[in-house]
């Protein structure tokens, strides 16, 4: 028997969510393909999530599996023209795969067995934007203020400009690199795997089981482990043509592209997702270098928790 969920009502600052039974899901491998499911992976178990649901399986304190179930509703349910607008599109996507995540991890961690969850929506929101903000401090503030000051040594601007997306990139991978080196990141990267395995056996029409999931690849084309990444590059020529006279409104200029283009940077990865698994390129990530930091190959006990959560997503709707 299996915990549900439901996200009850959305006020205008709190998400309720609430305990609905048990349900019993059929244990059925669908082979059914859906290229709208998001994945999370998490030091102790996985999520996967649709537009209806979200599941979450993970081993507990008492080492056994817990699996729990939360009926939702994505905006592009109720506002479905919201997905022609493809950069507004990206940026939404990201912002609920931030909530959603932000739910799962309230499912799993939390410390006491309460029936009723009420998570202030405000709150989480303002945290995603404070990281928003933080990361467009440390990858692009810096980076030009310090370049802004070494005009006194160097007038070119195609030079200063280089030396700032440098600086730019050495910060992201310094800090990447140091991140994925603490326990928690090594516990979650075999769940990582697991996540990436169990997905793109879905994706291809394999029934979800042990031995056809282990064939796969732990890179996925997909892993929002290349969305920072991408967002820098994408960056580049487009901040190129602000120049250092006026450096407030330069900052302005960048601040305000900045959700746009990670809108945009979001769409590329999902392209490239997209693009891989119709031609059946089940690697093609190997050339995202980064994923080889945070994702490791799973053991059998991962493997069934990651296989137990999509299993679940896939059921729901009975």
């Amino acid at each position: 028997m299996i915990e549900q969920y439901y996200i009850k009502t959305y006020y205008p600052l709190t998400i309720e969510i609430q305990y609905y039974g048990e349900v019993n899901l059929t244990k059925e491998k669908k082979d059914k393909k859906n290229d709208f499911i998001h994945g999370e992976s998490f030091a102790d178990g996985v999520m996967f999530n649709n537009d209806r649901f979200i599941s979450v399986a993970y081993r507990d304190t008492d080492n056994k599996i817990k699996e729990k179930i939360i009926r939702k509703n994505s905006i592009f349910k109720k506002h479905s023209f919201l997905n022609y607008f493809i950069i507004i599109r990206g940026l939404i996507n990201f912002f609920e795969g931030s909530i959603n995540q932000m739910i799962s991890r309230n499912q799993i961690y939390r410390k006491t067995n309460v029936t009723n969850d009420k998570i202030n929506k405000f709150s989480n929101t303002l945290s995603v934007f404070l990281i928003l903000i933080g990361g467009f401090i440390l990858y692009f503030l810096i980076p030009t203020l310090i370049t802004f000051y070494l005009r006194i040594y160097e007038q070119n601007y195609n030079i200063l400009y280089g030396i700032e997306v440098l600086i730019r990139f050495f910060l992201f991978i310094i800090l990447f690199i140091t991140f994925n080196l603490s326990t928690g990141a090594k516990k979650t990267s075999y769940f990582h795997g697991a996540e990436h395995k169990t997905i793109l056996c879905h994706l291809y029409g394999e029934k979800i089981t042990p031995e056809n999931v282990k064939k796969y690849s732990i890179y996925n084309p997909s892993c929002g482990t290349n969305l920072i990444f991408l967002l820098l590059l994408v960056s580049i020529p487009i901040f190129y043509f602000f120049n250092y006279e006026n450096i407030i409104l330069r900052i302005l200029i960048m601040l305000i592209l900045l959700p746009f283009l990670f809108g945009l940077a979001f769409e590329i990865s999902d392209l490239i997702g997209i693009r891989a698994i119709k031609k059946r390129k089940k690697i093609i990530s190997k050339s995202f270098l980064f994923q080889r930091f945070n994702t490791r190959e799973p053991k059998q006990e991962h493997l069934i928790i990651a296989i137990q959560s999509l299993t679940n997503l896939l059921n729901a709707d009975k």
